[in-house]
């Protein structure tokens, strides 16, 4: 039988706690990245649906005349599944706004 006068290095259970304590620091890290990608993903989408109605609006805002009190306008992307709609309505006769003849709203619903 052969001897080791050298006892310092790692035996296979040391490596294989090792391995383990390995594992279990870093399978959260794992999880926590997916859950990252996913928000990241959808503020992703999120942006792009707010620049495609800030488009929409200002398109909406050429096209119409000054002197308009109802516009509507649309715009619908098939490909992400997304209707942006956009509506300039006179404001109902409220006794806050007596003061500002004319007054419209402009909603932009997506």
């Amino acid at each position: 039988m052969i001897h080791f006068k050298n006892k310092s290095a790692f035996g296979l259970l040391e490596v294989l706690f090792a391995l383990v304590v390995f594992g279990v620091v870093t399978a959260p890290l794992f999880v926590l990245y997916g859950d990252v990608f996913r928000s990241v993903v959808k503020l992703s989408d999120r942006a792009e649906h707010m620049i495609m109605a800030h488009q929409l609006l200002m398109t909406a805002r050429r096209e119409q005349a000054p002197t308009d009190k109802t516009f509507t306008a649309s715009k619908r992307d098939a490909a992400q599944g997304i209707a942006i709609e956009y509506q300039l309505a006179q404001i109902e006769k409220m006794p806050e706004f007596k003061d500002f003849p004319g007054l419209c709203k402009e909603t932009l619903t997506i």
